[in-house]
């Protein structure tokens, strides 16, 4: 018998077992500091604590942003291109402000 025929055979009888109920939750209450179902307010705390997390809200906020400039309303395509415009020169604006809001907060803070 071949190593993948005692392998086929092994996962056929281990796909055919059921675990018992409460198994996931005993194993998470042995292995891990958290608790097996967080409240949601502790969910997201630590999504938001992930170093991902402001990568993901600025994609979400990009998506946003061009979903409602796309959607403009039925106007014309020139009135539309200007609403666009406008709304991209207030949006890019606003984003200058908040990356040199970010970008104080880099440099070296004076020491009496």
């Amino acid at each position: 018998m071949s190593r993948d025929d005692l392998l086929d055979a092994s996962f056929d009888a281990i796909e055919s077992v059921e675990p018992p109920e409460g198994f996931l939750e005993e194993v998470l209450a042995r292995t891990s500091l958290a608790p097996a179902s967080p409240s949601l307010a502790g969910a997201w705390r630590r999504l938001m604590l992930r170093p991902r997390f402001a990568y993901e809200a600025a994609y979400v906020g990009v998506v946003t942003i061009c979903l409602a400039c796309a959607s403009l309303g039925g106007a014309s395509a020139p009135a539309r291109t200007a609403r666009a415009g406008v709304a991209i020169q207030e949006i890019c604006s606003e984003a200058g402000v908040l990356v040199s809001r970010a970008t104080s907060y880099l440099q070296p803070k004076e020491t009496p």
